[in-house]
């Protein structure tokens, strides 16, 4: 059961609509079946409800990155990310 405050993995829609991409994102919210959560990226911070992560790199994830609270979604599919392994270039804690 995803946790406020951890990184785990979800299919995270394109703007579009027509793709989506496994990234990380960060769990902000859980209550039984119902999860929030907020997409990471690499790119650097571009809005005042952009945050840099600081410890991306105790999480395991191989860049630096920024959570996005402008684009948040439910979720009921996560997959863990397990801490120290890589999660992929596009993210961070």
């Amino acid at each position: 059961m995803p946790k406020a405050g951890e990184l785990w993995l979800a299919e995270i829609p394109f703007t579009s609509g027509i793709a989506s991409k496994l990234r990380p994102v960060l769990v902000l919210w859980e209550d039984l079946a119902d999860v929030i959560v907020a997409a990471v990226t690499r790119a650097a911070p571009r809005s005042p409800t952009d945050v840099p992560l600081h410890d991306w790199a105790g999480e395991g994830l191989v860049v630096a990155s920024t959570v996005r609270l402008s684009r948040l979604d439910g979720h009921a599919k996560l997959k863990k990310l397990l801490s120290g392994a890589p999660a992929c270039p596009d993210a961070a804690r």
